[in-house]
């Protein structure tokens, strides 16, 4: 049996109302309660906080170490969690939403880099594919400054759901004993991996280096 559907859900029209729309999930299905009894059963078994905090852990590491009766249990445990919290069903509503919110942007420029690359592409976990696009990218922006000396104008929908036109070039890392200049980590924005959204910096000559969320970028166009 799937799952209810709220009559009042509605698609996300931006990054942002999926975030909201995601906490709302959480908030009725208690997922913080989850979370807080899940790191209980885990840590119950050795599971380590920083391996929770990375959100790693792995209980097939229990088998590995000949602890069946502890694999037994700890899987016994989770499946009760799943039934007191309905987690299934929180799961199937935010992949739902996730996948609502993807298929109105088919054709953006991850999507058509990756099908470029098919079939090859589908078998890429979703970090791989996104690091096989960003090494993309990055190489399409240095090769057009390091070649012609000419930037790449990025069109890209920010997480409130604006259409943002960015031109950005190539700059190296500057590091000396006085001066560090380089562009700053990627991090991942949202709640979950429903609507975590992978932030890249682009270096622009006026606003210097600016997020993009490399999976809402629209197109691209090399400036002559």
């Amino acid at each position: 049996m799937g799952p209810t559907w709220d009559e009042d859900m509605q698609i996300p029209e931006t990054a942002k109302d999926l975030s909201n729309a995601i906490k709302v999930l959480m908030k009725k299905y208690r997922i913080d309660t989850f979370e807080e009894e899940f790191a209980v059963l885990a840590k119950s078994v050795g599971a380590s906080d920083h391996s929770l905090k990375r959100g790693d852990y792995n209980p097939v590491v229990l088998l590995e170490e000949g602890r069946k009766d502890d694999y037994k249990r700890f899987m016994k445990g989770l499946e009760n969690l799943d039934k007191k919290y309905d987690f299934q069903d929180f799961h199937d509503q935010c992949v739902h939403l996730r996948s609502e919110f993807d298929r109105e942007r088919k054709g953006y420029l991850y999507d058509n880099i990756l099908l470029g690359c098919a079939p090859m592409a589908f078998f890429f976990p979703p970090a791989i594919a996104d690091q096989f696009f960003l090494e993309w990218l990055d190489g399409v922006v240095e090769q057009e400054f390091v070649k012609r000396q000419s930037s790449v104008l990025l069109e890209y929908e920010n997480l409130q759901g604006e259409t943002i036109c960015l031109e950005v070039r190539h700059k190296e890392d500057e590091l000396t004993e006085e001066y560090i200049d380089c562009r700053p980590i990627d991090r991942l924005v949202g709640e979950l991996p429903y609507d975590s959204f992978v932030v890249r910096h682009f270096w622009n000559e006026e606003s210097g280096w600016v997020p993009v969320p490399i999976h809402l970028i629209k197109t691209y166009a090399v400036q002559q």
